[in-house]
């Protein structure tokens, strides 16, 4: 009996000294997990101050984008100094916890762009030591031909195509909501392409993402929702909702222009006589219009890009390529033709369709004109009381309006956000507040030598916040006033205003006419595209051969069928078109990115 009860405490001792064991070990092996996962916590969390520093280099490069002009903004860049950011501290109750550093080398740069490679460190303290861990990315800031220029009528505000009578041959698009209202007009949708040369394009997009590059993709695009689309004609194959915004040019942007006529400039012709060459109104510095007109005996001649500090009226035939660049105004005054047009374009065709069409002789030879306007594209006769009526109502709705109060996205009729319903996390609470948001030039741009000849700290920052034609100046409600010249609604002009006025030529109705049907052109403006279009007789139609972009929408017809055909050497960034249409700056892209650690 002793003998088993001696038995029983050696077992019983035996397997407590294993459960001591075993309990040792399993503690010995949780703190070592512990440790190695608070060693991987601290790795983690290195690599997060990584990412941060990355973060903070892309957005000390957009700063740069807004704040300088692009010619200005690309020295600055690669001016900058190094390191960029200097083991920046990350601190919580005063104790620094972390660090971050980054560093920038332009390793590529061409006119147009600087590819900006960020090198980023991030470390943490620790009891054990110091946890680092690092990123390198390869990044192009870009500017590039305007991405409306993929379409054949944008705006960057609300879309509104109510009623049968509009036609799109080509895709359409919006930056705000796209509506139809179960409407019924025609989109015949055609491919976007990412590249052009002044004979091709390339990079078919598979926007429906069937796979196929077989001329089946274009349609409605809109950076918001598309309502009221069920009744669409045409080829208009699918909607593409809630795309990225596309950054139109301001008209800060347009000042690149001033620049580029000073060195490789245009000139407008007529009969042989010189109308503008390079510029009027830059060297002088004052406004001055332009008034000019061609027949198909003597066309305006255009050669290159020709810049007009003031408005300019347009009418008649047009050879040659070129751009008109109006710091104002333009008003289409009657129908603008080519002299020798390309022939039409194909739908929906595939991409060697299109380049059998760009390569043909009669494309590559035929006129091309870009007419870009840093404030309104006017359209027929304003000094009509029709055309007076028509457009005011058209300005009252509140989707067109272009008052500088409408929020971060600068679309009127948002302020509930995307989810529409107020009261909730998306909602933009800067829309309608009464006040002009707009960031401004400060010490600090002194500082670092960003700030533009002629600025001084607290000047309005163009193109910031709620100030979306980007010229520094807060633009209240719209009303038809705007498009009259020198204010005067019954279109009376000083001559002592004006280059090439007709000799006893004193009111703007001897020179315009509302009955227009064809405009041919690719056509820009930062603010508004309006008028009123009217038919000369009831089966007459208005076609527009290029494109239509604007800032808002505030046209009205009264035409059979108004047209927007696309010019199709405008897609891919329109090399086939020519090298002067209106460019903005580019998302930044990571071109490359180097092994982490």
């Amino acid at each position: 009996m002793i003998k088993c009860k001696g038995l029983i405490l050696t077992c019983a001792f035996l397997l407590a000294t294993a459960a001591l064991v075993y309990c040792r070990s399993t503690i010995t092996n949780a703190r070592t997990r512990a440790a190695k996962a608070f060693s991987e916590s601290a790795q983690v969390q290195a690599r997060w101050f990584a990412e941060a520093a990355f973060e903070r280099a892309v957005q000390e490069l957009l700063d740069i984008r807004r704040r300088l002009p692009f010619e200005g903004a690309l020295t600055a860049i690669d001016n900058l100094g190094q390191p960029l950011i200097e083991k920046e501290q990350f601190r919580i109750n005063d104790k620094a916890i972390g660090s971050f550093r980054a560093a920038l080398s332009i390793v590529a740069k061409g006119s147009n762009f600087r590819d900006v490679q960020i090198d980023c460190e991030g470390r943490i303290e620790e009891l054990s030591g110091t946890r680092s861990a690092s990123v390198s990315r390869v990044v192009r800031i870009e500017r590039r031909v305007c991405k409306a220029f993929d379409y054949a009528y944008f705006t960057g505000s609300w879309g509104s195509w109510y009623g049968k009578t509009l036609v799109a041959r080509g895709s359409v698009g919006a930056n705000g909501p796209f509506a139809f209202a179960g409407y019924s007009p025609r989109v015949d949708g055609i491919p976007r392409f990412q590249t052009s040369t002044a004979s091709s394009i390339s990079g078919y997009i598979d926007d429906n993402g069937d796979g196929k590059a077989d001329g089946n993709d274009g349609g409605v695009y809109s950076g918001w929702a598309i309502t009221g689309a069920d009744r669409i004609a045409g080829r208009a194959r699918s909607i593409h909702p809630w795309r990225p915004r596309i950054l139109l040019p301001s008209g800060k942007d347009l000042l690149h222009y001033e620049k580029r006529v000073k060195t490789r400039g245009g000139k407008l012709t007529v009969g042989g006589k010189t109308i503008v060459e390079n510029s009027f109104g830059l060297d002088e510095g004052d406004s001055i219009n332009l008034y000019i007109s061609g027949t198909q005996e003597d066309p305006i001649v255009i050669d290159g890009v020709v810049f007009v500090r003031g408005h300019v009226v347009i009418k008649g035939v047009v050879s040659g390529r070129g751009a008109i660049v109006a710091s104002g105004n333009i008003y289409i005054a009657g129908n603008i033709v080519y002299s020798t047009p390309p022939p039409v374009p194909p739908l929906g065709a595939s991409e060697s369709d299109y380049n059998a069409y760009l390569s043909k002789s009669d494309v590559k030879n035929a006129d091309a004109l870009a007419l870009i306007a840093g404030e309104d594209l006017v359209f027929g006769d304003y000094t009509d009381t029709a055309w007076q009526n028509a457009v005011s109502r058209r300005l009252a709705d509140p989707i067109v309006t272009l008052r500088e109060d409408a929020g971060l996205d600068n679309l009127p009729e948002s302020a509930a956000g995307r989810d529409g319903i107020p009261g909730t996390a998306d909602d933009d609470l800067l829309e309608g507040d009464g006040e002009w948001t707009a960031a401004r030039y400060t010490a600090g741009d002194v500082t670092v030598g960003i700030l533009p000849a002629g600025k001084r700290p607290g000047d309005i920052l163009p193109g910031s916040g709620e100030d979306l034609d980007g010229d520094g100046l807060f633009d209240d409600s719209s009303d038809v006033s705007e498009f009259y010249i020198g204010g005067d609604s019954r279109g009376r002009l000083n001559p002592d205003e004006w280059i090439n006025l007709p000799e006893g030529i004193f009111m703007f109705n001897a020179l315009s006419t509302s009955k227009i049907e064809t405009v041919q052109a690719a056509c820009f403006c930062a603010r508004f595209a309006a008028g009123r279009i009217t038919s000369r007789n009831p089966r007459s139609d208005f076609t527009l051969f290029g494109t239509l972009i604007c800032g808002s929408d505030a046209l009205v017809h009264t035409v059979k069928t108004c047209i927007f055909r696309y010019d199709v050497r405008l897609a891919g960034g329109g090399a086939a078109f020519g090298d002067f249409l209106p460019a903005a700056w580019a998302p930044v892209r990571i071109l490359d990115e180097k092994k982490k650690r």
